[in-house]
This record gives structure tokens, C-alpha cells and sequence, in this order.
């Protein structure tokens, strides 16, 4: 009796340390290739996950800036040109002129800009008499090429006052209203610089009279044909 319990127990013992030992010689998780086990499913490792070209923006940062497609500018340019028309009894039967452009803007989106201009322009009429001419003129541009491009053409048009002033001050300053028209390019150079080309027609509509005609007269008109070399510098 004593010895069947003695075998029992031995043999209870035996199970425990069998059965555990024989279990973990199988994995869980076999490789098909390793001999002595049979075809076991194995799941590929995970995949690296490509870096992130740019940081996750977060709806809370201030330092996140929006193109809107709405930037300022302001430039100057350097204006050679022709100035003629008949005018009365003081003739411009076609006068050098030179001055400059002061100019200033917003382009609204990537295909129109609003601008307002001021042109200075030195001349002399008929009669050698040292003249100034001046122009303010608020317009449009509308760009051929979107913005992002190395060379954007542009076509422009406005609308203005001229005022042309004779130096001597016993003559009259005749005011009238003025058009632009005009073609122009512009070569951005830098993310806020560009340089570029203008060249406009301005007819002139002056009174007559105050040109030397005949009171009753009405208007006459005079004509600007310019180009303006321009730098300009956008915000």
C-alpha cells in the first residue's frame, strides 16, 4: 500500500514537469520554415511609418501663416517719353519729356491688382517755355500668367486728373481728366522684389482756352507715350 502511493505520487510529479516542458517547446507563434514544426501563420512586422514632410499644424499655434493671395506693394520707376497734341495757339509738336513714377497697390488674388500712380514729367512746349506735367491716376492691372511665375505680362487701364504746369507763373495751369492704357511686365526677383516695364498711352483732355485758343474753344487733347522702368517692393 505504501508503495502504491509512493508510485502515485512519483508519477503525479512526472506529469506536472512533463507536460509544462513539452508545452513550451511549441511557440505560439511558428515559423513554417523551422524544421520539425508544421505551416504556422506568422504576421509580418509592422510597417515604418514614413516621416512627415511637414508637422502636424495645430489649430492653436499663431506662428501658422495663410496666403490669401492678397499682398500690398510700392515701388518707383524712372519715366522717358513723348509728349505732343494740339493745343491751341501753344503747339506740342512733340517734346521729349522725363520724370518718374510713384506707385502703390494691392493685388487681389493671382490675376488682378488695383494701383494708384503719380507721374512727374519735365518738358517744354513750342515755345521753349520749361513745363511740368503731372498725372495722378488710380487703375487696374489684369495679369496674363498667375502669380508664381518668373515673367508676368500684364494689360492696364485707369483713369486719372493732369494737370500740365508752366513754370512761368503768368501763364495758366489747365487741369483735365486723363486715361491709361497700357502694357507692362513684371519679373519678381525675389519673394518680395521685382523689377519690370510699363509702357502707357495718356490722352489728356484740357481746356483750350487755357492752352492760348480762342475763349468757346472747348477741349483739346494732348498725348503722353511713356516707359517707365520700375522696382517695386511687395508686402
Amino acid at each position: 500500500m505504501k508503495n502504491s502511493f509512493l508510485l502515485a505520487t512519483f508519477l503525479g510529479m512526472a506529469v506536472l514537469l512533463i507536460v509544462p516542458a513539452r508545452a513550451g517547446a511549441y511557440p505560439r507563434y511558428r515559423d513554417r520554415r523551422t524544421p520539425g514544426y508544421p505551416p504556422a501563420y506568422v504576421a509580418p512586422p509592422p510597417r515604418a511609418q514614413p516621416q512627415a514632410r511637414y508637422a502636424p499644424y495645430d489649430e492653436g499655434s499663431a506662428s501658422r501663416t495663410v496666403d490669401t493671395g492678397i499682398h500690398g506693394y510700392v515701388g518707383i520707376g524712372g519715366v522717358a517719353g513723348w509728349v505732343g497734341g494740339d493745343t491751341g495757339a501753344r503747339t506740342f509738336g512733340g517734346s521729349m519729356a522725363g520724370g518718374f513714377d510713384l506707385f502703390g497697390g494691392v493685388e487681389l488674388g493671382r490675376w488682378v491688382a488695383l494701383e494708384l500712380d503719380w507721374r512727374y514729367l519735365a518738358l517744354r512746349d513750342d515755345a521753349y517755355v520749361r513745363t511740368s506735367l503731372n498725372q495722378v491716376t488710380a487703375g487696374a492691372k489684369v495679369f496674363l500668367l498667375p502669380d508664381g511665375w518668373r515673367v508676368r505680362p500684364y494689360a492696364a487701364i485707369g483713369l486719372g486728373l493732369a494737370v500740365l504746369s508752366p513754370l512761368a507763373t503768368d501763364r495758366p495751369r489747365p487741369v483735365g481728366p486723363s486715361l491709361d492704357l497700357g502694357v507692362g511686365v513684371d519679373v519678381p526677383l525675389a519673394s518680395h522684389f521685382a523689377i519690370g516695364a510699363k509702357m502707357s498711352w495718356r490722352p489728356m483732355f484740357l481746356d483750350a482756352s487755357d492752352l492760348g485758343a480762342p475763349r468757346g474753344a472747348g477741349r483739346t487733347d494732348l498725348h503722353d507715350l511713356s516707359l517707365s522702368l520700375r522696382v517695386q517692393v511687395t508686402f
